[in-house]
């Protein structure tokens, strides 16, 4: 007996016809789609618009400042989590943090912009200043740390948080948005050891647990 070929009617015909043309369309549209998406995404990171891909982790974008003294990034706080904010002002290390004599409280959720600023005062003393929505915390810079803005130095070595992209902060563990570290005497033969301390700025964010008071922001300084 002679096998018989499943029949196709003409209605189901044009809906395979129809499902695989807009298939094929979707893939089209993607595929051109992709690259604008990344080019829209570097001229976000660029103009330090802060993409937030998990709002459960911290992020955080360097933005352009018209003072050479001047930082600022945006940044993310999650649901649930107060960060402090910190700044230090000299013995900068090449690695880890300092215990903060100088911040704000940051809870989320909540998006903010920070700056850091030095800038010499009336009597000749320099100090840095940590804001964010008004808000600003100071700290003096000691005389004997203020050469480099004074009467400049040899070199520096930084390592921030950019513009080139968003960093991604991980759970518990705390975010330097600037480490400059200042060097004196790096043109005299032989040049000097780097030291374990220098002077310079940092700049850094800690979580410090659950939001305690959704009032506002905490330690603010004259």
């Amino acid at each position: 007996m002679p096998t018989r070929l499943p029949r196709i009617s003409l209605q189901t015909l044009l809906l395979l016809v129809t499902i695989t043309a807009m298939a094929l369309v979707i893939w089209q549209l993607s595929s051109k789609l992709l690259p604008l998406r990344r080019e829209v995404q570097a001229l976000r990171d660029e103009t330090g618009q802060l993409t937030v891909d998990d709002p459960t982790k911290i992020h955080a974008i360097a933005m352009a400042t018209d003072y050479p003294l001047a930082w600022k990034w945006r940044v993310w706080v999650p649901a649930g989590k107060r960060v402090r904010l910190a700044h230090s002002t000299h013995q900068v290390s090449k690695e880890g943090l300092p215990q903060s004599n100088g911040g704000l409280d940051l809870a989320g959720p909540q998006e903010f912009v920070v700056t850091v600023k030095l800038d010499r005062q009336p009597d000749g003393k320099w100090r840095s200043g940590l804001s964010y929505d008004g808000v600003t915390t100071f700290l003096r810079v000691p005389d004997d740390a203020d050469a480099w803005l004074s009467e400049g130095s040899s070199g520096s070595q930084s390592r921030h948080v950019s513009r080139r992209g968003v960093t991604v902060g991980k759970p518990g563990e705390p975010m330097v948005l600037l480490r400059k570290r200042v060097f004196y005497g790096r043109g005299s033969i032989p040049p000097p050891t780097e030291p374990p301390l220098t002077d310079g700025l940092l700049v850094w964010i800690a979580e410090e647990g659950p939001e305690a008071d959704p009032s506002g922001p905490q330690g603010a300084g004259p």
